[in-house]
């Protein structure tokens, strides 16, 4: 969810631009990563209740916790460049920033649990990003 959720806000933020104030693209961060938290609760729940034949499990349930911590967490470190720089055009280059060192710390921490070791884990945080880029780049040009 974490690496999700930071694809589409960098494509939203690229999509607003410079359109929005500050507290409008604050705004627009938090009401995207709040609606894909609930529907993905939403469809995490129905899936789960199907699968188990009507009960979660409380693996589910944990799980569930998790993708609402990570909702939380990608859309206040997003905001924390909004609460330093008052220029929203460099406040929001921020929060890309802020959102590409998230998948990019997802990619590296992946890396480092399956025991590569430190320059293949650089080497595969270097390829997540690109994928991430190309990924970004093909929902932008399709959504806009």
């Amino acid at each position: 969810m974490l690496v999700y959720l930071a694809i589409v806000l960098l494509v939203l933020l690229a999509g607003i631009g410079d359109e929005e104030d500050a507290t409008r693209q604050v705004a627009l961060i938090w009401g995207t990563a709040i609606g894909l938290g609930i529907a993905h609760l939403f469809a995490f729940r129905l899936t789960a209740v199907v699968a188990s034949g009507g009960r979660p499990s409380e693996e589910d349930l944990r799980t569930g916790l998790g993708v609402a911590a990570a909702v939380l967490l990608v859309a206040a470190v997003a905001t924390v460049p909004y609460l330093f720089i008052s220029d929203p055009v460099n406040a929001s280059t921020g929060a890309n920033l802020v959102l590409l060192a998230v998948i990019g710390a997802a990619g590296y921490g992946g890396a480092r649990r399956a025991d590569l070791s430190v320059p293949r884990s650089l080497l595969y945080t270097g390829i997540v990003l690109s994928a991430a880029a190309v990924v970004v780049a093909i929902k932008f040009l399709l959504a806009h």
